[in-house]
């Protein structure tokens, strides 16, 4: 039986996920992208990763450790200040291993999942 032909519309983090989940089990998508090349225009802010999300599919793409070099753990609570910048109020909950949501750079996260799958692969342009 041959490997089913899959397209992938979009080069973005889902798409490239997508991408590399399905080459660790032999098979190997198109990707069209909208873009016309990987650097022709900003990618964004930051992410946010769930663990039963985002986390999740870096682990099935065999990027995870790759991902966990450039994330930060930065606190997820907000503070309440005065107009001087008293401290009010702290929500007091520490992020665990289940509710952690690392940070990362969109534009990190791309140029890893790139170069797992191959930007020459990626159809640029389309």
């Amino acid at each position: 039986m041959s490997a089913p032909r899959i397209a992938i519309v979009g080069a973005g983090p889902g798409g490239l996920t997508l991408a590399c989940i399905l080459l660790r089990h032999s098979i190997v998508p198109t990707i069209y992208e909208r873009d016309p090349s990987p650097d022709s225009r900003s990618q964004g802010g930051t992410l946010d990763l769930e663990v039963h999300s985002g986390q999740q599919a870096l682990h099935e793409a065999g990027l995870f450790d790759e991902f966990l070099k450039y994330a930060r753990y930065d606190a997820q609570t907000t503070p309440f200040l005065t107009k001087t910048g008293q401290l009010v109020f702290e929500p007091g909950y520490a992020d665990s291993a289940e509710t952690a949501r690392p940070e990362i750079d969109r534009s990190v996260l791309r140029n890893i999942l790139l170069q797992a799958f191959g930007a020459n692969k990626v159809h640029w342009g389309h």
